[in-house]
Formats: structure tokens, sequence, C-alpha cells
């Protein structure tokens, strides 16, 4: 008997210190920023930005909470790779029930840039559903980044305006984001 009890306590001393050392599963870092809400003046708005890059998925995914939507409005993701390059390197543009999103290479903020081929890119953004466009981009289509800065600009046409609102504001990205 004397024997077995030495046996558990030495096995549960064994785990005791293996856990630490190994660690749990991996995990994708997920950060949740918030933006201003109410800095529109109108029922659009982004107010939440989520970010969750990769783990077991191999993905990038963003979504972001903007209030009312309508087949007008223009969803523009920002990713940023590189830290050292300024600005983001990709854009991705989502209009609600609309056809599929593309991902294009930028420079910096400008230009529309050049279509990057990512056959398995998503977006979802229903203007008669919830309030949230999201994408889901192959770490592959963006180099497989070590970690991503993203920004959201979102256009909503009204009948007598154009609104525009930037998370976290006007050519800036949230805090990084590591896989």
């Amino acid at each position: 008997m004397r024997r077995l009890g030495r046996r558990t306590a030495v096995a549960a001393l064994c785990v005791a210190v293996a856990l630490p050392v190994l660690g749990g599963p991996a995990a994708a870092d997920v950060r949740v920023f918030r933006d201003r809400s109410g800095d529109t003046g109108v029922g659009s708005d982004v107010t939440r930005v989520r970010v969750d890059h990769g783990g077991g998925s191999g993905r990038v995914r963003v979504a972001t909470r903007v209030g009312d939507l309508s087949t007008d409005d223009v969803i523009t993701f920002f990713i940023d790779v590189r830290r050292r390059d300024r600005g983001p390197e990709y854009v991705v543009r989502v209009q609600p029930n609309s056809a599929g999103p593309v991902l294009r290479a930028i420079e910096r903020w400008r230009g529309r840039g050049a279509v990057v081929r990512c056959p398995r890119l998503r977006a979802r953004a229903d203007a008669f559903g919830p309030d949230r466009v999201a994408i889901s981009v192959p770490r592959g289509c963006i180099r497989r980044p070590g970690r991503v800065r993203v920004a959201v600009r979102a256009r909503f046409g009204y009948p007598n305006r154009v609104v525009v609102d930037w998370a976290p504001r006007k050519h800036r990205l949230f805090g990084p984001v590591p896989r």
C-alpha cells in the first residue's frame, strides 16, 4: 500500500512540474477594440472591432459592429502585417448583399491596389440581418504574419449625405494582435 501511495505522489509531482513547462493548447490571440459610440450622429456607427489571429484555423478574422446597415454602405478593412512598412499592406472592401470580397495589396493608405488571388477569402454582411460585418482571410494570402493590426472605415449612404466613420480614427491602426 505504501508503494502505491509513493507512485501516486511521484506521478502527481511529475504532472505538476510538466504542466507549466508544456503549457496548454495553442490558441489564437483575440483582441476586442472599442470605438467611440455616437460619433457619427446617425444610427450607423462602428462601435466594436474584434480581431482573431488564426490559431489552428490558419485565418485572420475581423468582425465589426456597425449599427444600421444598408445595401449602399461599404465597410473597408485595412490589414497591416509589416510593422516597418508604414500603413496597411492589404485592404478588403465589403458591400452588404453583394458579390464576394476581393483582397488587394496597397501601399500605405493609398489607391485601389493590386488584386491578390485568395480563393478562400470570405466576408459576411447582411443589410437585413445582424449589425455585424466580418471578413476571414487565410494567413497564406497575407504572408503568414506573426502579428496583425487593423483599421476599419465605414461609409454609410444616407439620402441627404454620406457619413464616414473610421475605427480607431482616420489613417490609424488598432494595436497589434500576435498569433
